[in-house]
């Protein structure tokens, strides 16, 4: 099956989701959360692995940028929640279920139960009641999920500024918690991950809106190192 950005947001999201589970665990038995999922035959290469992995980035890149009937934000299903938080609720499920061990071990569930406490938090607000930095933490805290099955250091160093931001964000904070996440955003516009990079775009179109003196210098040095670079070639 072909999938792009013209292609129905529930059919990319199965599809997102089969690569997703069988890119990340090993599929031993049936589950009936999941009835489209069964144990391959032959047991799936390594490479096949690695293809599942590339084509679950790729997928979730057109996942993050559709809109769902009576949804007005990118990569929201219609009942007002992210595609990336139906999918990651799945993973929820599969930690639980002895016939899908994971193909790697994760070492920071400190980091992962704090994760989805904050994601529930957010989730127990009605998306109109939400504020736009509300939707831009909730898809970093997302997506630093999504990052710890495959690089666990990383999004742990992820999660501790994103948590950092966010209990300053939520108690209303003077300190100059907008350019600790701008210079995180900005860091994420480095990583080889796509995926990442257009999370991290995402979130700079929510949050522009009202930065500080402090964020808007940051985004100017990054720009001026970026341009100098170029000059350079």
């Amino acid at each position: 099956m072909q999938i792009t950005r013209h292609s129905s947001p529930k059919i990319v999201y199965q599809f997102t989701k089969f690569l997703f589970i069988y890119a990340y665990f090993e599929v031993k038995g049936e589950c009936k959360e999941f009835p489209e999922v069964k144990p391959p035959e032959p047991e799936l290469s390594p490479a096949t692995i690695e293809f599942c992995k590339a084509r679950f980035n790729s997928c979730l890149k057109i996942l993050s940028t559709q809109t769902d009937e009576g949804s007005k934000r990118k990569g929201v299903a219609d009942d007002g929640r992210y595609w990336v938080y139906h999918l990651m609720s799945s993973s929820l499920i599969l930690f639980t279920n002895e016939q899908f061990p994971m193909l790697c071990d994760i070492t920071g569930f400190e980091e992962w139960t704090a994760l989805w406490s904050v994601i529930d938090e957010i989730e127990a607000k009605s998306p109109d009641s939400r504020s736009k930095e509300d939707w831009a933490f909730e898809l970093l805290f997302l997506h630093a999920g999504i990052l710890f099955f495959d690089e666990q250091e990383q999004a742990k160093v992820v999660l501790n500024d994103v948590f950092q931001c966010y209990e300053k964000h939520k108690t209303g904070s003077t300190e100059n918690w907008k350019s600790i996440l701008v210079d995180l955003l900005i860091s994420i516009l480095s990583y080889e991950s796509l995926m990442l990079r257009n999370m991290a775009c995402e979130c700079f179109k929510m949050v522009c809106h009202d930065l500080d003196s402090g964020s808007i210098q940051l985004i100017m040095t990054a720009l001026d190192q970026v341009i100098k670079m170029m000059m350079k070639r």
